[in-house]
C-alpha cells in the first residue's frame, strides 16, 4: 500500500502531479514544489490543525500528553504536532489517530527542556517542529533544538548534564529521584537551578535564574522566526488540489516532504507545515542550483523510486510505518485501509 502510494507520487498517477516551484523568499534560492492530486474521495478524519472540540491535557509524565477527542470524527496527529501551554511543551513522536468522542495518550518528547512540568494543565497545538529536530530520542531532540536555535540566534548556550548531590552523580536528563532536592550550578552564562519535587518526579527541570536568551526554548525560536518571515507568508499562493509539497535546498538537496491524500487536510496545516521551516525564506546560500520546474519534480522522483525499507513501528486499528531511505527516513499513517499522510526528511 505504501509501496503504491510513493509509486502513484514518482509516477504522476492516481491524481497526482507536480506544480511549479516556488521560492520561499525572494533572497532566498530554497523552493516548495507543490504535490497536486485531483480525486474526489471523502475524507475519514479531520487534522488537529482545524478540530474545534479537543482537550489537551499534561498528564504529568514527560513522555506522554492526553488527547480527548470530542468530535464526531477520527482526529488525526501529526508526527511533529507542538503542544504547548502553562507547562513543559512537548512534541508528537509519531502520526496518532483518536477515535470520535475518546482520548489517548499521546506519546510525546520534550522540546523545552529547562521548562517545568506542570500536571494536568491544558495545552494547545501550536504548530510543527522543523524537520531538522531529532524526535527518535530524548537528548538528540534536546541536541536537535540546540543547533536549531543556535543557527537561529548565533547565540549558542550550552549547559553541563552533569551535577552531584553529595557522593552521588545524576543525570539530568536521564536519572529521576524521588526525592525533593534544589542544586545550583553554573553554566556558560549564568546559574541555573535544578529542582524536583514528589508531585512532579518524572524529570528534574532546569529553571534559569539568569535574563539570557533560551537555547532550549523551541517554541519561541519558531514565533521568532514567523515574525520575520509574516510578510513572506502572504506571497505563499493558494493551490486548488494541493495535497502536499517538498522542501528543496538551493544545492537541490530534500530537506523534507509532507503528502496528505486529501487537499482539505494539506490546506488545514499547510501554513503550520511551512512556517516551520522559515529559515529557508532567508536562506543565503551561496550555491547556484536552477530550479526548472522539470528539474525539481525529477530530482523528485529520482529520490523517491529509490530502495527504502519500511518498519511497522505502531498498529492497531490504524498503523505508523517507518520509511528509511539512504538520504531520507520518516513515516507513513495507514487508516483504514489508505495511506494518508506520508512525511519524509533528510537524514543529515
Amino acid at each position: 500500500m505504501i509501496r503504491k502510494f510513493i509509486k502513484d507520487i514518482v509516477e504522476e498517477n492516481n491524481g497526482f502531479h507536480y506544480d511549479q516551484p516556488h521560492r520561499l523568499g525572494e533572497e532566498s534560492l530554497s523552493v516548495i514544489v507543490p504535490v497536486i492530486r485531483e480525486v474526489n474521495w471523502k475524507r475519514n478524519y479531520i487534522t488537529l490543525a482545524e478540530a474545534k472540540n479537543v482537550i489537551i491535557e499534561d498528564t504529568g509524565r514527560i513522555d506522554l500528553v492526553n488527547v480527548k477527542n470530542n468530535e464526531d470524527m477520527p482526529l488525526y496527529i501529526n508526527r511533529g504536532a507542538i503542544f504547548s501551554g502553562g507547562t513543559q511543551e512537548r512534541a508528537v513522536i509519531h502520526g496518532h489517530i483518536v477515535k470520535p468522542n475518546s482520548s489517548l495518550n499521546v506519546a510525546v518528547r520534550c522540546i523545552h527542556q529547562t521548562k517545568g512540568i506542570s500536571a494536568s494543565t491544558i495545552m494547545k497545538y501550536d504548530g510543527c517542529v522543523p524537520y531538522t529536530i531529532d524526535l527518535t530520542k530524548q537528548l538528540k531532540t534536546w541536541e536537535s533544538i540546540n543547533v536549531y536555535t543556535t543557527n537561529c540566534s548565533g547565540d549558542n548556550l550550552t549547559i553541563n548534564t552533569d551535577i552531584t548531590l553529595g557522593n552521588i552523580s545524576h543525570n539530568v536528563f536521564t536519572d529521576y529521584s524521588p526525592i525533593n532536592y534544589e542544586v545550583t550550578y553554573a553554566s556558560t552564562t549564568g546559574d541555573f537551578t535544578i529542582d524536583c519535587d514528589n508531585n512532579n518526579m518524572q524529570i528534574p527541570h532546569l529553571t534559569d535564574k539568569s535574563n539570557t536568551y533560551r537555547q532550549d526554548d523551541l517554541v519561541g525560536a519558531l514565533d521568532d522566526m514567523s515574525n520575520k518571515i509574516k510578510d513572506a507568508m502572504k506571497n505563499i499562493p493558494y493551490i486548488e488540489n494541493q495535497v502536499g509539497g517538498v522542501f528543496i535546498e538551493g544545492t537541490g538537496k530534500i530537506t523534507g516532504l509532507d503528502i496528505y491524500d486529501i487537499p482539505k487536510s494539506w490546506q488545514s496545516i499547510k501554513n503550520d507545515i511551512i512556517r516551520k521551516e522559515g529559515a529557508s525564506f532567508i536562506d543565503d546560500d551561496d550555491d547556484l542550483f536552477v530550479m526548472r520546474p522539470e528539474k525539481a519534480s525529477k530530482n523528485i522522483s529520482k529520490k523517491l523510486d529509490a530502495e527504502f525499507i519500511e518498519k511497522v513501528i505502531y498498529s492497531s486499528d490504524y498503523s505508523v510505518i517507518e520509511i528509511r531511505y539512504e538520504e531520507l527516513i520518516g513515516e507513513a499513517v495507514v487508516f483504514e485501509n489508505r495511506v494518508i499522510h506520508l512525511t519524509l526528511w533528510n537524514k543529515e
